[in-house]
């Protein structure tokens, strides 16, 4: 009975388990796809750690600037194998196989590097126009939440 048992465990696992390796496989190629490492490249990029942390030239003092640029450029690729894991592990708990392939066929399409080109510039010219209104609904919030926990 115990062996009928692990046997029946065995086939029950095993197409569990190849799906969960095709998955992962597919959640890979979305990762590695040109489209998504443009994205990460834009994400851990020396220039945009530089303006989140309001680091700028003026702020930085004189010849400083490379040593800083190659500290931040070290730490960048020294987190990015575990950043692109946990993507890859994300998206296979996220999305199905056949959504990953959609994914990464778009990506890797000539619309799909256009649009991740243009991304950075969509949202800036978004936030350029709608950041002054998100700043009043969260003053408004702010102000609003304060009062509820006070009362």
């Amino acid at each position: 009975m115990k062996f009928l048992a692990t046997v029946i465990f065995i086939l029950c696992t095993v197409p569990a388990m190849a799906q969960d390796n095709a998955q992962l496989a597919a959640a890979r190629s979305f990762v590695e796809s040109s489209g998504q490492q443009a994205v990460l490249d834009r994400m851990l990029s020396v220039e945009r750690v530089l303006r989140q942390t309001g680091l700028s030239e003026a702020g930085i003092p004189d010849g400083k600037e490379p040593v800083i640029r190659e500290i931040i450029a070290e730490e960048l690729a020294i987190i990015r194998p575990g950043l692109e894991k946990e993507m890859t592990e994300s998206a296979a708990e996220v999305f199905s196989a056949e959504e990953l392939a959609t994914l990464t066929a778009f990506y890797q399409s000539e619309a799909g590097a256009s649009a991740v080109a243009k991304m950075e510039l969509f949202e800036t010219v978004t936030l350029r126009s709608f950041g002054p209104t998100f700043n009043e609904a969260r003053e408004r919030m702010a102000g609003r939440l304060q009062k509820e926990l006070t009362d």
